[in-house]
């Protein structure tokens, strides 16, 4: 039995080795434009993904941007805190000026006349219609 196995075995790769070997031919119709609607799409993925690593590599170059100006922005606080330390402590009182100019600016505030509108929107857009309807009105038909 098991040489018939063993033979069956040996006539079925022969049988693949064959099939294999075999080489078939089809004639393509047009095959300059099936070459370019085949290479059109392929060259703008190729195009698509130039974009994506140009994207890729500024995005890394902006991630390292941000994480030296972090450390930079903590020696920076660092050296204030450090600063502040080292100065002797001073007490001062608010400038007079300062309060000068708000109260001119609230008394501006409270003098300027606030622009009258409308009381909803419903008489705006009526506004804005009869607006239009007399921009029509002058324009020659």
């Amino acid at each position: 039995m098991a040489k018939k196995k063993d033979a069956a075995k040996r006539k079925a790769a022969g049988k693949k080795e064959h099939r294999e070997e075999r080489t078939y031919f089809i004639g393509i119709d047009y095959p300059t434009e099936l070459k370019k609607l085949i290479l059109e799409p392929t060259r703008e993925v190729v195009q698509f993904l130039q974009s994506y690593e140009h994207f890729r590599k500024t995005k890394e170059e902006k991630t390292k941007a941000i994480k030296q100006l972090q450390g930079d922005l903590v020696k920076i606080r660092n050296e204030i805190a450090r600063l502040k330390r080292l100065l002797p402590p001073l007490k001062m009182e608010k400038p007079a000026f300062k309060e000068k100019i708000k109260e001119e600016v609230v008394q501006e505030l409270k003098v300027k006349p606030k622009p009258s509108r409308p009381s909803n929107e419903l008489e705006e857009l009526e506004k804005e219609l009869s607006e239009i309807e007399q921009r029509l009105s002058t324009l020659p038909e």
